[in-house]
């Protein structure tokens, strides 16, 4: 059991579809105002990659305090996520960091 303040990040890379970016974009958006901007819902985090090996890629992250907190899940935003954007990009590398 981790003790005192953590923070704990899921992470995954986006590799988009050529000309898709803006449509990913936009879906990003939609979904986050709909199921990710409000107190107590998951939240998540998209980054585009500038330099190295990912560049022009997307970095996506999920961020809890606790490693409990990966426990709750979003069922109806993941179905939006998929039916949204899930066609426009292929999610690889994923990782889950923690710093204590």
């Amino acid at each position: 059991m981790m003790t005192g303040y953590t923070q704990l990040i899921n992470m995954r890379y986006l590799k988009v579809d050529r000309g898709m970016e803006t449509k990913l974009k936009e879906g990003a958006k939609n979904k986050t105002s709909i199921y990710n901007s409000k107190e107590g819902q998951i939240r998540y985090f998209i980054f585009l990659v500038s330099t190295g090996l990912h560049l022009g890629e997307y970095f996506r992250v999920r961020y809890e305090e606790e490693l409990s907190g990966f426990d709750c899940n979003d069922p109806r935003g993941n179905d939006y996520w998929n039916d949204l954007v899930g066609d426009l990009h292929i999610s690889y590398y994923a990782q889950r960091w923690g710093y204590v």
